[in-house]
């Protein structure tokens, strides 16, 4: 998960902002060395943005269950990360087509209670939850901004839900999924297949994996 991220660490002779702790050394060796600048670092500095399908198909085989499960197990897993900011809406919404259960920064208990009543209705507006989610998700300061799709992947318009998939990824966003039951590389291709939430470890390592070959791509 790690990425380059700009941090006020260097010295230069020259820059916008003084290192105040260093001026003595100007005054008392002649040392220029005294202004901050731009230095980057390998850390984690990303914004994730969960989205869930909850449509009439998710019912088949309690799918919406294990998805749940493995929503809020991502979830927790990326709250606990030291600069990863994360966020979880559910598709359809109630009245729109998405519906916020964790905002960024918003309490990762409170989204557990919601999760509970989550339940499968409606179609699957994806292309229309993407227009919703993805300006929130650019406006996040961080470097790396990444979208995960958990889906049996049957968006109601399924060309107009790859043009704006095509848009998120044209606007820097990382684009993973994780398909319910069925595989749904055909819809993203960076994408792994779970059927029961203990399948989640090892369907995140090939996301992560992903993740790593397109941060050094």
């Amino acid at each position: 998960l790690q990425s380059k991220r700009k941090r006020n660490t260097g010295l230069a002779s020259a820059g916008p902002r003084v290192a105040a702790n260093r001026l003595w050394r100007l005054k008392a060796m002649g040392d220029t060395l005294v202004f901050r600048k731009p230095a980057e670092r390998d850390g984690m500095d990303m914004a994730v943005e969960i989205l869930l399908d909850r449509s009439s198909s998710m019912d088949t085989k309690n799918r919406i269950t294990v998805a749940r499960d493995v929503t809020m197990a991502l979830a927790t897993a990326l709250n606990r990360m030291t600069g990863v900011q994360s966020a979880v809406d559910v598709f359809p919404g109630y009245g729109s087509a998405a519906h916020s259960i964790l905002p960024f920064g918003g309490m990762l208990n409170k989204a557990r209670e919601e999760m509970r009543a989550v339940f499968a209705s409606g179609g699957t507006p994806l292309a229309e939850a993407l227009a919703i989610v993805r300006p929130v998700l650019l406006q996040q300061r961080k470097r790396r901004k990444v979208l995960v799709v958990i889906t049996d992947g049957k968006p109601q318009n399924h060309q107009l839900a790859m043009c704006q998939l095509h848009m998120c990824r044209e606007m820097g966003i990382e684009v993973y999924a994780i398909g319910i039951g069925v595989d749904v590389e055909d819809l993203i291709p960076a994408s792994t297949m779970v059927e029961a939430v203990e399948e989640l470890p090892g369907a995140v390592t090939k996301i992560f994996n992903n993740m790593l070959e397109a941060a050094t791509a």
